[in-house]
C-alpha cells in the first residue's frame, strides 16, 4: 500500500514524532509510506517539503502572495490568497502515487483549509487528529470551553490560545470547517485517545467515521537502563533522587510548569534534584537544585533522561496522548500527572503512576511525595509500566491497525 502523510513538520514536535513513528512502522510492515511536509529537517528518503514539489518561480511568487495573503486572510478572510502551495499537493507525483492520504496537523500557517476539497475528491483520506483544531474555531485545545459544539464566535474566551486568531475571524473559521464537514461524506479520522474521539464526535465529526488508534513507542529505543549509568551519560551525580519535567517549550502554560514548581514547594525529599528538558527558561524559585539539560533531539539521550529520573512529572493542563508519557513508561519511569485529556487512559492510578486531580497542586505534590518516598512502590510500578507500554503501544501493532483502517477507507472511497 502506498501511503502519503501530510504535516507541518517531519520530526519536530509531538504530532510530527507520532507521524514519523507511524511512517517507520508502516515501512517496516512492507508498505510504502512517504511524508510531505512544510518544514523538512531530515535528509532521509521518502520525505519531501511541499515547496520542493513546485518550481522555483512558483515558490518565489507564492511566497510573496502568502506573505500578504496570510495577513489578509487572517484579518479579512480573503480565502485563497494564503498558502497557495496547498493546491499544488494534488498535482505532485507523491500524491498521485498514493493509495491513501493521511493528514496530520494542518494548522501552523502552511495549509489552506479550502484545498481539502481537491484532495478529498481525488484520494481516500484519513485524518489523524492530534488535537481539536479541525472542529473548533481556531484552538488546538479548548480546555473547558464547549462552544465549538454550537458555534465559536467573537465571544471566544481564549482567542490567544494556539493557533491564535483575531476574535472577528473565529466565527468565519468555524463556519468554514462546518461547511466542509456538512458537504463532504465518508470522512474518516483517527484519534489517538478516547478523550479526543469523544470531543470530535460532539463536534463536526459526529456524522463521520472516527477510529481510536493510539500512538506507538519503539521499545528498541525507549527501554530501561541502569539508573546510575543513565545519570553518568547525562554527566550528573549518580546518587540521590531526580524528578523530570519535559516540554518542547518550557514556558508554554499548557504544559503546566508553574503547577510543577508550585507542587515542589509542598514536598520535602532529601537529596532531590530536578531535571528540566526543553527550550526556554523557568522563572520560579525552588529549594531543590535544577539541572536544565535543554531540548533533546537525540532519542538515545532522551532515553537516558527518562531512565535517570525516579519519576516523570507531566502536569499538562490540556493534552491528547502525550508521547512523553509513553516514552517514560516504556523506560520504566512512573508518571505523575493531572487528570486531563487522554492521560488517564495511559496511567493506571497507583499501578503504573499517579493521576492527580486537575490543577490540584496539593494532590500533585502528594503523588510526587508518595512515589519519591517509596523505592519499592516505584520499582513495582516500573515493572508494570514496561510490559504495558510494549504490548499496548507497539509500533508493529499500531501500523497493523492503521493499515486495516486504511483498507476500509479505500474500499469505502471506491464506492463513491
Amino acid at each position: 500500500m502506498n501511503i502519503l502523510h501530510i504535516n507541518k513538520h517531519d520530526k519536530v514536535g509531538g504530532a510530527a514524532n507520532a507521524m514519523y513513528r507511524l511512517h517507520e512502522g508502516l515501512n517496516a510492515a512492507g508498505h510504502n509510506s512517504r511524508l510531505m511536509v512544510d518544514v523538512k529537517t531530515s535528509d532521509e528518503p521518502g520525505i519531501e517539503s511541499i515547496s520542493s514539489q513546485t518550481s522555483a518561480f512558483r515558490v518565489f511568487a507564492g511566497g510573496l502572495l502568502d506573505k500578504f495573503g496570510n495577513r489578509f486572510d487572517r484579518h479579512l478572510g480573503f480565502g485563497k490568497w494564503s498558502c497557495r502551495n496547498s493546491w499544488r499537493i494534488a498535482k505532485t507525483e507523491m500524491f498521485l502515487d498514493a493509495d491513501i492520504v493521511n493528514l496530520h496537523n494542518l494548522h501552523g500557517g502552511y495549509f489552506n483549509f479550502r484545498a481539502l476539497d481537491d484532495l478529498n475528491a481525488l484520494k481516500p483520506i484519513v485524518w489523524t487528529l492530534h488535537d481539536m483544531n479541525s472542529f473548533t474555531g481556531h484552538c488546538a485545545f479548548s480546555y473547558h470551553c464547549d462552544e465549538f459544539i454550537k458555534g465559536c464566535d467573537h465571544t471566544c474566551p481564549i482567542p490567544d490560545v494556539y493557533p491564535a486568531l483575531p476574535k472577528g475571524r473565529i466565527a468565519a473559521n468555524w463556519f468554514l470547517h462546518k461547511e466542509f464537514f456538512e458537504t463532504h461524506y465518508h470522512l474518516a479520522a483517527v484519534c489517538p485517545s478516547e478523550w479526543l474521539a469523544k470531543k470530535a464526535l460532539k463536534g463536526f465529526w459526529r456524522n463521520h467515521r472516527v477510529e481510536v488508534i493510539p500512538y506507538g513507542v519503539d521499545s528498541a529505543i525507549f527501554h530501561p537502563l541502569d539508573k546510575k549509568e543513565a545519570r553518568k551519560t547525562l554527566g550528573v551525580e549518580p546518587n540521590g533522587k531526580y524528578a523530570l519535567f519535559i516540554a518542547k517549550n518550557i514556558d508554554d502554560p499548557r504544559k503546566g510548569a508553574d503547577f510543577f514548581f508550585d507542587a515542589l514547594k509542598k514536598i520535602n525529599i532529601n537529596g532531590l534534584k530536578i531535571f528540566i528538558c526543553g527550550d526556554g527558561e523557568i522563572d520560579a524559585e525552588t529549594k531543590y537544585p535544577v539541572i536544565n539539560i535543554g531540548l533533546i533531539h537525540d532519542e538515545k539521550l532522551l532515553r537516558a533522561a527518562y531512565c535517570a529520573a525516579d519519576i516523570f512529572a507531566a502536569p499538562s493542563l490540556a493534552d491528547n496522548l502525550p508521547n512523553t508519557v509513553l516514552e517514560s513508561m516504556a523506560c520504566g519511569t512512573p508518571v505523575v500527572a493531572f487528570d486531563t485529556g487522554g492521560i488517564p487512559e495511559m496511567i493506571s492510578h497507583m499501578e503504573t503512576g499517579y493521576v492527580a486531580g486537575y490543577k490540584d497542586t496539593d494532590d500533585l505534590a502528594r503523588g510526587m511525595q508518595t512515589l519519591l518516598n517509596d523505592e519499592n512502590l516505584v520499582s513495582v510500578m516500573s515493572s508494570r509500566c514496561v510490559p504495558y507500554a510494549r504490548e499496548r503501544y507497539s509500533p508493529r501493532l499500531i501500523a497493523e491497525k492503521y493499515a486495516g483502517f486504511y483498507g476500509e477507507v479505500i474500499e469505502l472511497h471506491s464506492k463513491k
